[in-house]
């Protein structure tokens, strides 16, 4: 994904992939930073590593965490600040924000957890932010939504260091199949902008269908030059 926004000027943190060995023998950055496993989602298995975590200095490998149930893992450094999320959705005109929301969480950060139990999170929806910053989110999602390729809905995730302004904002990963529970956020945003659960659903199937029609009809004339 940073290979693929970066050079789109989506803002994203620095990062490296690192083997759960190479964690025992030598931080991969300066504290604190984030490890993330390359192959999950919904935040499942990520932890943060601060200075006075108590996991030893390189990490201890006796110390308990999620890194120990992978092999490979990507280490960024942690950006402090607020955390925003932006859906995107495509129509007739082409891919729209549909806004900023604020989490909000009761402690520790944005986890398992807390995406998927009522109440451990709040949803401030539209995030009450300067309008130049949501303006500058709602940009790099709908960017991100078209260098990935994304059809029907996207969701990017962002942290704000509001301390620095617009140079504080950065892009941590964009979902090409945002969740639609009761609790998810691309449902709440398009409830927001007056866009029913019903009528976004009936959306994304007419997007379906749409994407659908012009890669057959590519197929057919494909198939014909080759006939």
């Amino acid at each position: 994904t940073k290979q693929a926004l970066v050079p789109h000027g989506i803002p994203m943190p620095g990062g490296r992939i690192v083997r759960r060995e190479e964690l025992y023998e030598r931080d991969p950055l300066p504290r604190p930073y984030v490890l993330k496993p390359v192959n999950e989602g919904s935040s499942v298995g990520v932890a943060i590593v601060t200075a006075d975590s108590n996991v030893g200095n390189p990490i201890s490998p006796n110390a308990t965490g999620p890194w120990q149930e992978f092999t490979e893992l990507l280490a960024e450094p942690f950006i402090k600040g607020r955390e925003l999320t932006a859906a995107v959705l495509d129509g007739p005109d082409g891919p729209r924000a549909l806004g900023v929301t604020e989490l909000i969480i009761d402690h520790g950060f944005y986890d398992f957890e807390h995406k998927y139990t009522e109440g451990r999170t709040l949803h401030v929806c539209p995030a009450q932010i300067p309008p130049e910053i949501a303006a500058l989110c709602e940009e790099y999602a709908i960017r991100a939504h078209q260098v990935l390729g994304c059809h029907g809905t996207s969701r990017t995730d962002f942290r704000w260091d509001d301390e620095l302004g617009a140079d504080g904002i950065f892009v941590l990963e964009t979902n090409t199949q945002p969740g639609m529970t009761p609790l998810s956020l691309v449902p709440e945003q398009a409830a927001a902008v007056g866009i029913s659960y019903g009528e976004l659903v009936e959306m994304l199937v007419h997007e379906a269908l749409r994407v659908h029609a012009a890669r057959a009809g590519k197929g057919g004339r494909h198939g014909a030059d080759q006939a």
